[in-house]
């Protein structure tokens, strides 16, 4: 005998189909919010795509009439050397593997530490019956830490924002702040190099990076100014990796950016954040790079120019880090990850020729170098 179920079971099975069917509805709206941020970044990236090409042919054009060498673009300049690149970064190569801030790297894969917050903090205008009303908003929110998780993170989801600047502004200024939770802390947060790689490179510029360290949060200090600010020139940021002058214990970090607008308003999202706490070996890392000229070289000259990822210009000669021995070199020829004959920078050129190669060391990130006194004959 089959046996009937009593009106219990059956309201019981009733609100369970209900509640499947919400949970259904939940993972297809929010499966539909990930693909539409998704064809969001990808039509605004293509457009500024369009609009930044025939920039890019300038940069290409003024790098071949001034001697330079742009890491990002001029790969095939890139000869030989002991480095690492990142974006649009050439830097010293990783002694060992960086131990990251927020994730951890198990056999399994990354997992994120799962103990920070992070907020957009921007001012929001209003027209109130004629009156312009400004507040500021800070806009945190779980997902936000997407930005921090490792791009293998099989958890992670993309942060992409239009914020709601003045349509008639051309810029639009934001706070992101990074806020670790002391409290449900794991591991240490020392920290000495961050990693930046965003959806739009070149859309926005950092004009401040503040540090509050877990010092100035033990002691009570969180009102007082940070204790490390970083004030540079970092404009049309892309993918690089800026090294800070020694190793923090971070516990606030903010960066002041400014958006530049689009057309579709002022869009921002970075695929990801990363703070690391890295061992580069400058003792032995060095780029070789080669300068070809259509004339035969009369001579070299021996002052450079180095761009940093701040865009910090640094006007050099020989003694680079101010190191015996790690001095800027140019020779002749590197055949079989040899240099041979070296060259005197100081002097007229003998022989003909119209190629030759610079071995430069390396101690910071660097984008591009300039030989600012090459003649030819």
């Amino acid at each position: 005998m089959i046996q009937k179920p009593n009106s219990q079971v059956l309201m019981d099975q009733i609100d369970e189909t209900i509640q499947n069917v919400k949970d259904i509805k939940n993972i297809i709206k929010e499966t539909t919010r990930q693909i539409e941020t998704k064809l969001s970044i990808l039509d605004t990236y293509h457009m500024i795509a369009l609009q930044t090409l025939s920039g890019i042919n300038k940069i290409e054009e003024k790098a071949r009439e001034k001697d330079t060498v742009v890491f990002s673009i001029d790969r095939t300049k890139i000869a030989g050397g002991v480095y690492e690149r990142y974006g649009q970064t050439i830097h010293p190569k990783l002694a060992n593997t960086s131990d990251q801030v927020f994730n951890f790297m198990s056999d399994t894969g990354p997992l994120f530490k799962d103990n920070v917050s992070v907020s957009f903090i921007y001012n929001e205008t209003t027209t109130i019956d004629g009156v312009l009303n400004t507040k500021t908003v800070t806009d945190e929110k779980y997902e936000y830490c997407n930005v921090l998780k490792h791009e293998e993170d099989p958890t992670k989801q993309d942060v992409f924002h239009y914020f709601p600047g003045n349509s008639e502004a051309d810029t639009f200024d934001i706070c992101m702040a990074i806020e670790i939770k002391p409290g449900n802390l794991i591991g240490n947060t020392v920290c000495n190099m961050i990693e930046l790689c965003p959806y739009l490179p070149g859309t926005f510029s950092i004009n401040e990076i503040r540090i509050w360290t877990i010092d100035q949060y033990l002691s009570q200090r969180l009102e007082d100014p940070a204790d490390i600010t970083i004030t540079g020139n970092f404009t049309n940021v892309g993918a690089e990796r800026i090294k800070l002058d020694a190793a923090y214990q971070i516990f606030r970090v903010e960066f002041d950016i400014t958006i530049q607008k689009q057309e579709n308003g002022f869009p921002f999202g970075m695929r990801h954040v990363y703070f690391y706490n890295a061992k580069m070996d400058t003792a032995n890392s060095y780029i070789i790079v080669q300068i070809v000229r259509d004339g035969y070289i009369s001579s070299l000259g021996d002052s450079v120019t180095i761009l940093t990822p701040d865009r910090r210009v640094k006007y050099l000669h020989h003694m680079y880090g101010n190191q015996i021995g790690r001095e800027i070199e140019y020779y002749a020829i590197y055949e079989n990850d040899m240099l041979q004959v070296k060259l005197d920078p100081d002097i007229q050129m003998a022989r003909n020729m119209n190629t030759f190669y610079v071995k430069i060391p390396l101690f910071e990130p660097i984008m591009a170098i300039t030989f600012n006194n090459i003649t030819t004959r």
